[in-house]
């Protein structure tokens, strides 16, 4: 509901388009399910889903909400932030994978 609220208050006040509304309201559910991911390490639930998915879930939908942004400010952005965030999750697969 904060996120709602944030976004359109954003927007009636002039500072996001209508092509930006989406984008905005996915970056700022992306951005709770960050804390919420950082929440749930500390106390740990049996049969929830874990912090790691969470903040998975989170970086993915902040992603997509960055990009969406990005595109509907200038298309030449969209493209080398998504070349940018594909070599960063490379790097962090290839480490990940490299400890493991």
């Amino acid at each position: 509901m904060l996120v709602i609220g944030l976004v359109l208050l954003g927007y009636l006040l002039g500072f996001s388009t209508p092509r930006q509304v989406p984008a905005l309201f996915l970056v700022g559910v992306g951005a709770i399910f960050c804390v919420q991911a950082i929440l749930k390490a500390r106390a740990p639930a049996k049969y929830e889903m874990s912090a790691r998915t969470t903040l998975a879930y989170g970086v993915l939908a902040l992603v997509i909400g960055a990009l969406w942004f990005s595109l509907s400010l200038q298309t030449a952005i969209a493209e080398y932030l998504l070349v940018l965030i594909l070599i960063f999750f490379g790097l962090i697969f290839l480490a990940y994978t490299r400890l493991k």
